[in-house]
C-alpha cells in the first residue's frame, strides 16, 4: 500500500505542474470566458495555478535534496485549501468555475497528506 501512495504522490506532483502550465496556457480550462466578462478575477485564478505549479517544482527539488516529507503536509494542506476556495471565489465573484479543477486541487491535496502520513509513519517505525 505504501508503495501505491508513493506512486500516487508523484503523479499528483506531475499531474499538477502540468496541469498549472495547462491552465495558464489554456485559460478555457477554468473559467470559460468567451466574452471577456471575467477578465482581471480569471487572470488571478491563472496565477495561483502557475504559482501552485512552481511550489509543486520547488516541493519535488526540496523531496529530494533533503529526503523530508514535511513540505508534502503543506503543499497537501494548501492545496486542499486552494480546492475549497476555489469554489467560494468563483461564487462569491459570480464567475462558472469548471468544478473539475476543485476535484483535481482535492485529489492533489489528499494525496500529498496520505504521502506525509506513511512517510511519518516509516521513519517512525
Amino acid at each position: 500500500m505504501s508503495i501505491i501512495l508513493k506512486l500516487n504522490f508523484h503523479l499528483s506532483v506531475w499531474l499538477s505542474i502540468a496541469g498549472g502550465i495547462l491552465a495558464f496556457n489554456y485559460p478555457d480550462i477554468i473559467v470559460q470566458d468567451p466574452e471577456g466578462l471575467f477578465g482581471p478575477l480569471r487572470n488571478n485564478l491563472l496565477f495561483a495555478a502557475l504559482i501552485l505549479s512552481l511550489n509543486q517544482l520547488l516541493l519535488w527539488f526540496a523531496r529530494y535534496s533533503r529526503g523530508n516529507s514535511a513540505e508534502a503536509l503543506l503543499v497537501g494542506l494548501l492545496f486542499l485549501l486552494v480546492g475549497g476556495g476555489l469554489e467560494y471565489y468563483g461564487r462569491v465573484n459570480g464567475i462558472p468555475v469548471n468544478h473539475w479543477c476543485s476535484m483535481f486541487t482535492f485529489y492533489v491535496g489528499a494525496s500529498h497528506v496520505a504521502y506525509f502520513s506513511v512517510r511519518s509513519s516509516e521513519t517512525n517505525a
